[in-house]
């Protein structure tokens, strides 16, 4: 998994750019009809995140003072609110489509023969898959922030932006 080649320090520009294409191949054929558009509208996404802080309310407890927390919520919903014409042009522009919704190094593997698979998407819940395809970048820039990889999670976007020419992914990553 590209999580075992980041582990033993075998992970750079070559994988993350064949990724990236991969990435940009799989969103651009991805499906991207009425359905899972309207998971694209700001009002869905809104409801998405006041979801997520409350179905978190009790776990963020463990790791945040409720300060914090609500600094953060409010962040989120405050960004939605300004850049509203971000998200419709997104929308507008077709980057909403069906993803993984989920995507992490462990799910991406380099084959012998130097193509990638990507294992395990989200199947129980549609609502998960379907977004603005910044979605699945966003969890895998996470996870190299998380190993402290900022310099390879910049060269997978830049490659992806250029693979799909979705320059406009920067605003909302």
């Amino acid at each position: 998994s590209f999580e075992s080649l980041l582990a033993a320090g075998t992970l750079g520009r070559a994988q993350l750019d064949a990724l990236a294409t991969r990435l940009a191949r799989f969103h651009a054929d991805a499906r991207a009809d009425a359905q899972v558009a309207r998971q694209g509208e700001l009002a869905v996404i809104e409801g998405n995140v006041r979801e997520n802080f409350e179905q978190t309310r009790q776990s963020a407890a463990l790791y945040l003072q409720p300060e914090e927390r609500t600094r953060i919520e409010r962040y989120q919903l405050a960004f939605l609110g300004e850049h509203a014409a971000l998200f419709a042009a997104r929308l507008a522009a077709g980057r909403v489509r069906e993803g993984h919704g989920d995507l992490r190094l462990e799910h991406c593997y380099l084959e012998p023969d130097g193509q990638i698979t990507v294992i395990d998407c989200i199947e129980f819940n549609e609502r998960f898959r379907y977004g603005d395809v910044c979605a699945d970048l966003a969890f895998l820039v996470m996870d190299l922030g998380y190993h402290e990889r900022g310099d390879l999670a910049e060269l997978l976007l830049a490659t992806y932006a250029q693979q799909s020419g979705d320059y406009a992914l920067y605003d909302v990553v």
